[in-house]
């Protein structure tokens, strides 16, 4: 949805403006919310009280310091990639000087390139530990966000939002 979205959107958004994309967008989460109202759940008893199991998994973290580093390497990458995706439209407009159909895919870029990261690291996980992929990962987000920065033309701009 990442990828494919943002690029199917373009072509609309520049034809119908911003309200029509917003309502097909809204319409498919109705379609979202039609099939989780269809699933039908089964009583498996009672269950804990979901502070204690919040409270169990905390005392596992500190008690497996290795696994902290991961969790929180991940919220910094994704507490990044937010405001990022924010600052695109600026960039697409006033950096860029590209329409909507171009932004679709710029944006369809920063999808495309999570799913083919996804791709390379299930391939390397056995080769390399995955803290440092996660590091790796991490290290080349920032690389890609500095050259998204710089930035001047739309093909440098592709390949930064792939990277990161």
């Amino acid at each position: 949805a990442r990828a494919g979205g943002p690029a199917l959107a373009g072509v609309p958004f520049a034809r119908f403006g911003a309200g029509a994309v917003f309502l097909v967008n809204a319409l498919s989460f109705g379609l979202a919310v039609a099939a989780m109202l269809l699933v039908r759940v089964r009583d498996v008893g009672r269950h804990r009280n979901p502070d204690a199991t919040v409270r169990d998994g905390f005392r596992y973290l500190i008690g497996h310091r290795a696994m902290v580093l991961p969790p929180v390497i991940i919220a910094v990458g994704i507490m990044a990639s937010i405001p990022l995706l924010q600052l695109v439209p600026v960039i697409a407009t006033d950096v860029l000087g590209i329409g909507p159909e171009r932004y679709g895919v710029l944006t369809a870029m920063f999808g495309l390139g999570g799913v083919v990261g996804a791709i390379v690291i299930g391939a390397f996980s056995h080769v390399l530990r995955r803290s440092l992929q996660i590091v790796g990962a991490l290290m080349g987000m920032a690389r890609m966000t500095l050259a998204l920065g710089f930035a001047e033309s739309y093909v440098a701009a592709l390949i930064a939002m792939f990277g990161i």
